[in-house]
């Protein structure tokens, strides 16, 4: 008895819960009512879809849209644009070079080049250095015509002193299929005194390469100008006729090293080469000595 009361019980709980069930369903299907009765309307709305036609007043809201964003993006851009100036900065220009450009603004020559001028008088010797200050003169050329270029450099210096440097080079045929540039005049002019000039002719030897590489010596070379004056000159890297190289790389080309240059890289090997020689003859005396003290040992035993 007991235990169909329980299941009588169970199975009125269920019915309970499943009726409880079904009014919690009938009660949202009457919320929901209320919502589809108010999008019933539409057929009703039907009529008033000519009002509807004048939505293209609701174009004018993407016309708002736009309009705001840009507002807000407005106000964003000058914190991006700020940084903008920062960027623009200007490289620096490097230290001892000076180049000469054609009237379409490419580079027919360059010259980096620490030089050094000494006027001996008597018992003075006075030297003047072209500073990084010198800049290059208007009279500084490209005369591709007459197969010479020059660059004419002028600077000032304390108590009133003017100087100018021109070099001027030339292009060697010898080798119509290989051409080459070397110095071919030098010049130094004391403008303090009364234009006092000092030259030097150079031969298709000096600072010279061919016509599509550049020309590079970190070792120091000394000539004798006229008038009691020597230049002498080291760290150098030129190129003259710029415009005639086959390469499109911008600022010098690919370097020929001097003959001083290559002496001295040669030293470099002979002298490895003689350090090991010196090591293996120290070896080998090692090795005959010790084999001797060893035999001596032997007899000494016996």
């Amino acid at each position: 008895m007991v235990t169909r009361r329980l299941c009588f019980f169970v199975l009125a709980c269920g019915l309970l819960f499943v009726g409880y069930a079904d009014c919690q369903s009938n009660d949202t299907s009457t919320t929901v009512e209320p919502t589809s009765p108010s999008s019933e309307p539409s057929p009703t709305s039907k009529p008033t879809e000519p009002t509807k036609t004048p939505e293209p007043t609701t174009t004018a809201q993407p016309t708002t849209h736009p309009t705001t964003q840009p507002a807000n993006s407005t106000t964003e851009k000058p914190n991006t644009t700020t940084p903008v100036p920062m960027t623009t900065t200007t490289p620096k220009p490097e230290e001892f070079t000076w180049d000469v450009k054609t009237k379409n603004g490419t580079e027919c020559l360059k010259l980096h080049m620490k030089a050094f001028f000494k006027n001996k008088n008597n018992t003075k010797e006075d030297s003047v250095e072209i500073p990084t200050s010198a800049k290059v003169s208007k009279d500084s050329s490209c005369h591709v015509d007459n197969e010479t270029q020059a660059i004419v450099i002028e600077w000032s210096e304390k108590g009133g002193f003017n100087f100018e440097v021109s070099y001027t080079f030339a292009l060697d045929l010898t080798d119509k299929e290989k051409p080459k540039y070397y110095l071919k005049h030098l010049e130094f002019v004391n403008k303090t005194d009364g234009e006092t000039r000092h030259e030097f002719n150079g031969t298709t030897s000096t600072l010279t390469a061919h016509e599509d590489r550049s020309y590079k010596c970190t070792a120091t070379e000394s000539h004798e100008l006229t008038g009691d004056v020597s230049v002498s000159w080291n760290d150098v890297q030129l190129q003259a006729f710029m415009e005639k190289r086959t390469d499109k790389k911008q600022g010098f080309s690919d370097a020929e090293a001097c003959p001083a240059d290559n002496q001295t890289s040669d030293i470099v090997p002979i002298a490895v080469g003689c350090a090991l020689a010196g090591l293996v003859v120290i070896v080998l005396i090692a090795y005959l000595v010790g084999r001797r003290r060893s035999r001596q040992k032997g007899y000494q035993s016996v």
